[in-house]
This record gives C-alpha cells, sequence and structure tokens, in this order.
C-alpha cells in the first residue's frame, strides 16, 4: 500500500475520498477541542476511485486530565471511567495509568473508531503503530470500533487488550413513520409513550423542527445545556456551551436539524434536540432540556425520538444513531445497538502491565 503519511492538518486526499460524516473536514472543525490532544490523520497507499487505500484519524494525548471518553487512562484504566463495570472499579484502583502517557487514541470527535479506504485494515494499523513506537509514545488505543469488524480484529492480531464497551444505538425509521414505529413496541410501552406525549400536549408544549437556529434560540440551547451538565456534576459554563453550539451551526450549515419543544405560553424552549445529517443518517449531537419546569417531563424523549421518528422520512432520514450509553433506555423505545469494543496496546513495558490489568479486571467483573 505504500509508505505511511501523517498530517497534522486535514489532508487533501482524504476530502477526494468523499468521507463520511464522522471523517470529514467540516466535522473535524465543527469539533474543534472535543478531544484534548494534537490532532493527526494517517494515510497509506491511494484508493482506485481517489483517497487512501487506508487512512484512519487520532489524537496524540498527553494530558491525564484530558475529558474520559477521548483519554485512554481515563477510559479503560481509571475507576471513574464513564464505561468500565461497576463491579471493576476497585480493582482499577491504584493502577500506574501515568505509563500510558502520551498515547495516540485512533477515532474521531463523534467517538467512532473506522478506517477509511479498502485497503487492508491489518498492514494499514501495523504502520500506525510502528509510527507511534518510533514516535516515542507509550500506548495506542481504538476506543470505539465495531466489535469483530476488520480493524477490531487488526488490534486483537496485533496484542492489544479489548474493553467491551456496550452498543452503539440506531433506530431504523420505519417506512410508515411514527405509526409503524409504535406498533413495533410491545403493549406497555405503546401505553406508556403515548401517554408521555399526552402529558405534554395536556400543558401546551409543541414541537417543531427547523434547520437554522437564531442567537436567541443558540443561546437558550446553551443555557438549557449547562444547566443539565450542571445538574449530573460535569463542567457546566454557558459561554463554552454557546461557543460549540455556534461551531456546529456554522461549520455544518445546511446539514443539521433542530427539535425544539415550546411552551403554549410564548416562553422560552423547554428542550431541544440537535441531529446532523450523515447521508440518509441522523446523529443526535447535542440536547437539553429545562428540568426544573414540569412541564418538560419527558421532553427529552419527545425531542430525541417521538418528533424525530415523524419528521424523518419527510427529509429522507432512514436511520437515527443514537451512540453509546444509557442502553435500557434506548432499547425500551425501539432501538437495536452494534457491538462497541475498546482496545489498548502498550508500547512501552509500563504501559503494557497496565493495559494488560485493566483488561482481566474488567473482564473479571464482566463473568
Amino acid at each position: 500500500m505504500g509508505d505511511l503519511a501523517v498530517d497534522t492538518a486535514y489532508p487533501a486526499s482524504w476530502r477526494a475520498a468523499g468521507p463520511p460524516l464522522l471523517a470529514a473536514e467540516e466535522w473535524s472543525t465543527a469539533m474543534a477541542g472535543r478531544i484534548e490532544g494534537e490532532q493527526v490523520w494517517f494515510s497509506r497507499g491511494e484508493a482506485p476511485g481517489g483517497g487512501p487505500a487506508f487512512g484512519i484519524g487520532g489524537f496524540v494525548v498527553s494530558d491525564p486530565g484530558a475529558y474520559p471518553l477521548g483519554n485512554a487512562g481515563a477510559l479503560f484504566a481509571d475507576p471513574g471511567s464513564p464505561f468500565a463495570p461497576d463491579t471493576a472499579r476497585e480493582g482499577l484502583t491504584g493502577l500506574d495509568t501515568a505509563a500510558l502517557y502520551p498515547h495516540l487514541l485512533l477515532t474521531y470527535p463523534g467517538y467512532a473508531t473506522f478506517p477509511l479506504g479498502p485497503g487492508d485494515a491489518g498492514e494499514g494499523l501495523a504502520a500506525v503503530v510502528a509510527w507511534a513506537r518510533e514516535s516515542g509514545l507509550a500506548a495506542v488505543a481504538l476506543p470505539y470500533a465495531e466489535a469483530d469488524s476488520p480493524l477490531d480484529r487488526a488490534a486483537r492480531a496485533l496484542g492489544a487488550h479489548g474493553f467491551d464497551l456496550g452498543g452503539d444505538a440506531y433506530l431504523d425509521v420505519p417506512e410508515d413513520g411514527f405509526a409503524g414505529y409504535l406498533a413495533a413496541l410491545p403493549s406497555k410501552r405503546r401505553t406508556a409513550v403515548r401517554a408521555e406525549r399526552r402529558a405534554l400536549r395536556g400543558h401546551g408544549v409543541r414541537a417543531r423542527v427547523t434547520e437554522r437556529p437564531d442567537g436567541a434560540l443558540l443561546d437558550r440551547m446553551a443555557g438549557l445545556r449547562t444547566a443539565n451538565r450542571r445538574k449530573y456534576g460535569l463542567p457546566a459554563d454557558h459561554g463554552a456551551e454557546l461557543l460549540r453550539l455556534e461551531a456546529v451551526a456554522g461549520a455544518l450549515e445546511g446539514r443539521t436539524d433542530l427539535v425544539v419543544l415550546d411552551p403554549g405560553d410564548g416562553g422560552p424552549p423547554l428542550g431541544f434536540t440537535l441531529f446532523v445529517r450523515d447521508g440518509d443518517v441522523w446523529h443526535g449531537l447535542y440536547t437539553g432540556a429545562d428540568e426544573d419546569d414540569p412541564r418538560a417531563v419527558g421532553a427529552y424523549f419527545e425531542s430525541t425520538y417521538y418528533t424525530p421518528v415523524e419528521h424523518a422520512r419527510e427529509v429522507g432520514i432512514r436511520r437515527i444513531s443514537y451512540g453509546l450509553g444509557a442502553e435500557e433506555a434506548k432499547r425500551l423505545r425501539g432501538c437495536s445497538a452494534v457491538p462497541v469494543r475498546g482496545s489498548l496496546l502498550g508500547l512501552a513495558p509500563g504501559a503494557e502491565r497496565v493495559a494488560a490489568r485493566a483488561a482481566d479486571v474488567w473482564k473479571e467483573a464482566a463473568g
């Protein structure tokens, strides 16, 4: 496939490949700073139709305090990991996670790890690992690969340790929209969904779908996200949230759809969910709801599931992607899931000891 090319700016060859949204230049622009590290792009060879025969993006992460979802030490080897089984947390206490830095985290800012191009994933990944070793990095992580995909199997073949992260949830929108969606749910769930929607409408709440939020709406969205993040103990800064939303609206103009829940009294919105188009797929990106307002009970499910299903087919959307986490809530609302596995390969002896021990602890906890 040729030599490995490493770029710190988005490669022109990737533009020629017409990559999926999460590997596209405009997505990297919109998500700048979401993963804390030096962004790099790897390319090897040339595909017949343009673009690399093998390509993958990543980040060199040096800060142990970086956001956990973009930080292999915090994700796999720390007792506070957002994905570790509860019964694994004691066993992860005291691991020398500092030995994992700096590491190469192979993923995109949408928390998906996949290669571009038709080339051999094993050969491509081996070249990237060789670069990381030569660069003096302590480890290589592939945090969000589809389980048993060619890339995941390539990581196993190179000796990486695996961590089962659950499922990447999605909902295939029925041809007849919400009617078909509702009919496919179990009877008890159908009753619950109808009750949730009746309650919102009884409070005068109405949903609308828009492509272009104005400044006032973006500011309200930032406020709702800030309040929600504060409630769950996450970093919460209104200005930072507003900048993120403005970046998305600017870089992805024409590719976003926003579900807004308005109260009947003309006051500020009670909730929203922002989706980004990737062909005929919607990726759920940001959401927020005024959880202190009793009228907003069920607002999250309305803006994230029910109204989107009603309108998806109208704009050519056939699948809605909801990502990792909250698996039971997503299953109850009709989602299926693709199993996702993380991988961690120690290149330095200390990093390998931590990776091996962390993987053993996860497996023991899972039974």
